[in-house]
This record gives C-alpha cells, structure tokens and sequence, in this order.
C-alpha cells in the first residue's frame, strides 16, 4: 500500500515518467494479488502506448489464467453431479439385488418345506442369506456415500445456476484474452509470446469441445457427434498458423512439443476422414 501511494506521488510529481510510475504499479497490484485493478492498469497502459505489445500480452496473460480458474470450477462441479448419478445407480443395484436375493431365499425356503432333509436346498439357502447379508452391507455404504456426496454439493451452492454463472465469467474472460492477444500481435506481429498464447487459446478449446464428445454414449454420438467432430478438428486447425509462426520464430521445446501432438491429432480427423469445420 506504501509502494503504491509512492508511486501515484511519482505520478503527480514527474508527470513525463507516467507510463513508467503506472507500470510498477501494475506490478505492484499483481504482487498483492489485485487483479482486477492490475488489468485495468494494463488497459490503460495500452491506450496510451498501443505499440507495446507487452501490455496487451500481459493482459491476455491474465484473463487467460481467470478462464482457466472458471474452467477448473465447472469441472468440479460436474465431477460433482456425475458422482452422484453414479452413486445413485450403485444403490439402485444393490436395491434390485437385495430383492432377488429375498425372493430366491422365499423360493429355496419353500423347497425346504416340503424336503425339510434335503441338506443341498439348506446349503443354497445359507449361502444366498451372506451373499444378501454382503449386500445390505454395500447398500449401507451406498447410502452413507451418497449423504456426503449430496453434502459436498451443498456445500458448492446449487450446481445448475453456479455453473452457469461461471460459464458467463469463463466467456467473458476468454472473450477478454483473445482481444489482448489480437492487440499484442496488432502491435508485435512476430511476438513470439503473443503467437504461442493464440495458439494455446484455440487447442484449448479445441480439447474443451472434445472432452464433450468423448462424453458421448453410442446413441448421442450417432446423432451428433460427427457434427461436433468436424467442430473440434476446424478449432484445432484453427490454432496451427499460430504454432507454424512462433516456432518460425524461436525454436522452443513447448511450441515443438504441441505440433507434434497438433500434427497427430490432425492425423487422426484425417484418417478417420472428418472434414475441419473453422467457427469463429
């Protein structure tokens, strides 16, 4: 907080230095973790000097970083909602074995009656009564595991309206990333940063959209999973440019790395013969 009064001082005091004065600013507020002021610190770096990629780099950086915490979030939740139904259907099972256990113990138990000597029909019996008892146990566990699961979720707040809420941040900050890196390749076309990131930022959804589909049972997929395919392939492509100038420009391991998996994941659409369908 001292740093920063220091600073605004600077500001009022050297008024040519400005720009330099609001850029430790920035750095300031990002060491305290201030984020929102830092990227309006950022945006108003890049209004005065919209030739420094840096800025804008920096601001994509950081909206960036805040889609994947949003992400992070909706992943978690829909963790959350799937153990659920995974739970339920394991009681569901354990219910439905519990009963068929009951009506072949009553039908074994009928038998005895009328062979009370018979010492088979009493060892099927014996046996079918712990194989029920071993069920009522995993039943119980079920049930106990189904309460905290419910109770986690609870403590997440309602799943539907918290996902959609953090899906409009997500949106709102990706939306927010792709302006700065369009602005820093704007100011620094070969910006080797800048070129990466873009990159970064379409296979990311490209894997997003993918995660969707490999989701998909047999039914959903035959509807529309081609349909989406052909979606996910054109936002992989849609990133390749961006990998092909940044390694043009430096040699990186990251950028080679993430062609080779580019390249074989492209390899793949081809083979299986999936056209690349570009979206916006």
């Amino acid at each position: 907080d001292k740093a920063l009064k220091i600073l605004d001082k600077g500001m009022a005091t050297l008024p040519a230095s400005k720009n330099s004065f609001k850029a430790e600013r920035v750095n300031v507020l990002l060491d305290m973790q201030r984020l929102d002021e830092a990227k309006t610190g950022l945006k108003e770096l890049i209004d005065l000097e919209p030739k420094n990629a840096q800025y804008a780099l920096n601001l994509g950086i950081l909206n960036d970083n805040e889609a994947a915490q949003h992400t992070a979030e909706i992943r978690k939740l829909k963790d959350a909602s799937k153990k659920t139904g995974s739970v339920d259907r394991k009681i569901k099972d354990a219910e439905e074995s519990d009963k068929i256990f009951a009506d072949e113990i009553k039908r074994i138990a009928g038998l005895i009656v009328k062979q009370p000597k018979n010492a088979d029909l009493k060892r099927q019996k014996a046996e079918v009564e712990a194989k029920q008892k071993e069920n009522k146990v995993a039943l119980e566990e079920a049930k106990a595991e189904l309460a905290k699961v419910k109770e986690e979720i609870a403590k997440l707040g309602d799943p539907t309206a918290k996902i959609a809420e953090l899906t409009a941040k997500q949106n709102t900050a990706r939306e927010a990333a792709m302006d700065a890196y369009t602005k820093a390749l704007a100011a620094e076309p070969n910006n080797y940063d800048a070129l990466f990131n873009m990159g970064v930022f379409y296979y990311n959804e490209a894997v997003e959209m993918k995660g969707v589909v490999d989701a998909m049972d047999m039914k959903d997929y035959n509807a529309k999973g081609k349909e989406i395919e052909a979606k996910v392939c054109g936002k992989f492509k849609q990133s390749q440019p961006y990998f092909i100038k940044a390694r043009a420009i430096k040699e990186e391991e990251q950028v080679v790395e993430t062609m080779k998996q580019l390249d074989s994941i492209l390899k793949q659409f081809e083979e299986k013969k999936i056209p690349c369908e570009e979206t916006k």
